[in-house]
């Protein structure tokens, strides 16, 4: 066995090494007698201490990519529970009950019946008048007009009628359809103001909420079926409104102007 000398230091190893055992630099190929290389030249010296060896093969991250990486989830993470706290902030405010609810109402329709008989006489009478009619009245006439069949199958995952309502404001009104759900109560509103046209006095639309919450004017059609059965039940009452010349709205009744059968509506 021949002995290898190192070409840095000088010191020498026996040809089994691959790195000086003095100065670990990397010794020359060992030879055999017949001139081949000798077995041990392939072989590699264990590390160093203090040197470390990945044993990956892939490759290697770039320095700070595993905190741009924290970053990023920490970052997604917060967007979800915002998202989250506004999808239940909004539950909320669509079970909440929204301000000024009247008492329920006993359908009467013998009340209900002079109501609309003092209406249609001040559509067509010959003589300009005015009608006043505060929102217990209002709602009494609702509560007899519009009346919902319940489902055959009552369920706690089906919607169940409750009744149809107003709430009075100053210059504007909210028409309100209550309904049960899951066990709880749910406001659907219609916030509407007095429109004049040429087919005569009607209403405006300008918004809608769900309990507290509101709904963007653009998604009125959203809620809008809910309301069509409403507006059918109502369809002889409001053909008689549209006859009416002037209205004023106070949060406490509505006030209905009749120009007479001699002057114009408008």
């Amino acid at each position: 066995m021949s002995a290898r000398v190192c070409s840095h230091c000088g010191a020498q190893n026996d040809d089994t090494r691959v790195f000086c055992a003095d100065c670990g630099t990397r010794l020359p190929e060992a030879t055999t007698a017949s001139g081949g290389v000798s077995e041990a030249a392939g072989k590699s010296a264990p590390p160093l201490p203090g040197t470390f060896r990945s044993k990956s093969k892939g490759p290697q991250r770039p320095p700070g990519s595993g905190r741009r990486s924290v970053v990023s989830v920490l970052f997604w993470q917060l967007v979800s529970v915002l998202v989250t706290g506004a999808i239940l902030a909004a539950i909320v405010q669509m079970a909440r009950r929204p301000d000024h609810i009247p008492p329920m109402m006993t359908p009467d329709a013998r009340r209900s019946n002079v109501t609309f008989d003092a209406m249609r006489a001040g559509a067509s009478g010959a003589n300009p008048s005015s009608w006043v009619l505060n929102q217990a009245a209002i709602n009494e006439y609702l509560a007899t007009t519009i009346q919902m069949k319940s489902a055959e199958s009552p369920s706690i995952f089906r919607a169940e009628y409750v009744r149809t309502f107003v709430t009075l404001d100053e210059g504007a009104f909210n028409l309100v359809i209550q309904q049960k759900f899951l066990g709880g109560e749910c406001f659907f509103l219609l916030h509407g103001v007095p429109e004049k046209s040429a087919a005569g006095l009607g209403a405006q639309f300008t918004g809608a909420s769900i309990g507290r919450l509101p709904i963007h004017p653009s998604l009125l059609r959203v809620i809008d079926p809910l309301f069509r059965q409403v507006f059918i039940g109502l369809e002889q009452t409001t053909d008689e409104l549209r006859k009416a010349r002037d209205v004023v709205i106070t949060p406490s009744e509505v006030t209905f102007q009749w120009p007479g059968a001699g002057s114009p509506s408008l």
